[in-house]
């Protein structure tokens, strides 16, 4: 466990004219320093044609096989675990690089673990990731532009098709509102702890809001928001060396003994003895 405070933060390599990189993933290649744990500035799509492996999504060990399809989303912790003879694509992509369009009209699928696909959906897929790296690799002008990023915009369409097809919770009218609640919450859970804030950010009652996240989630927005603390803790505690009191102070508690009451009622284990165990592994 190297001696630092920050969890390292890979930024989104990409051409002058598109926010977005594809490259392919070849046996015994693994990008940049990603075999050491590190946060994405990007979302990271991973598409796997053949080979075996396992990454860790935050606290979740996850494997790698032959027409797998996974997502790492921005602000994730990740690490490659194993990785044999891998082979396939990964792409990264600023959210904003997406066409203009309503929250209601973002594709949307969460699949750290991975989406194992049929012959048939591995072909679609396939040929998605060639059209994009085959683009990517033209000379800049508007037209590469609008390309890269409609193509990109299908292929996010399609993983949200296949993921919804794998049994994932439907989407609803309020889940709009669901999704912009957990966008505030990326943005303000360090400063903000409280379910008032969220409601009046997205101009609801505390009850709608409850309803509507309880809908989606199965549990009340507060118990969302305390989880996003934990994790964010156990991130740093796994990963860096910065001192209890400041990581406390990072995260909205003015009293260190406060964040670590609330750590122990979480885990049952105070924030320095779970950083001691983490460190073992």
């Amino acid at each position: 466990m190297s001696n630092k405070h920050q969890i390292e933060h890979i930024q989104l390599e990409h051409n002058a004219l598109a926010p977005m990189f594809i490259a392919k993933l070849e046996p015994h290649h693994i990008p940049n320093v990603v075999n050491l744990p590190h946060r994405h500035s990007f979302h990271e799509l991973l598409w796997i044609k053949a080979g075996t492996g396992r990454h860790w999504v935050d606290q979740q060990s996850y494997p790698l096989q032959a027409h797998t399809l996974a997502l790492v989303a921005q602000g994730q912790v990740h690490v490659f675990e194993q990785a044999e003879a891998l082979n396939g694509y990964y792409l990264r992509y600023d959210q904003a690089f997406l066409p203009n369009q309503s929250d209601e009209q973002q594709p949307s699928f969460r699949a750290n673990g991975g989406l194992q696909l049929s012959a048939a959906d591995s072909k679609i897929i396939d040929s998605l990731f060639e059209l994009l790296a085959h683009e990517y690799q033209r000379e800049d002008c508007l037209a590469k532009y609008h390309s890269l990023r409609h193509l990109l915009l299908t292929l996010l369409w399609q993983s949200q098709r296949l993921s919804q097809a794998a049994d994932q919770p439907p989407q609803s009218a309020n889940y709009a509102i669901y999704r912009q609640f957990l966008a505030l919450l990326e943005q303000a859970f360090q400063q903000h702890h409280d379910i008032h804030y969220y409601a009046d950010q997205l101009n609801l009652s505390k009850t709608q809001l409850a309803q509507i996240i309880s809908q989606h989630s199965g549990q009340p927005p507060k118990r969302i928001i305390l989880k996003r603390i934990l994790l964010e803790a156990q991130r740093y505690l796994q990963f860096t060396t910065m001192p209890i009191q400041q990581l406390a102070q990072s995260l909205g508690f003015h009293d260190p003994f406060h964040f670590s009451k609330f750590f122990k009622q979480e885990l049952g284990i105070s924030p320095r003895r779970y950083r001691e165990q983490s460190f073992k592994k």
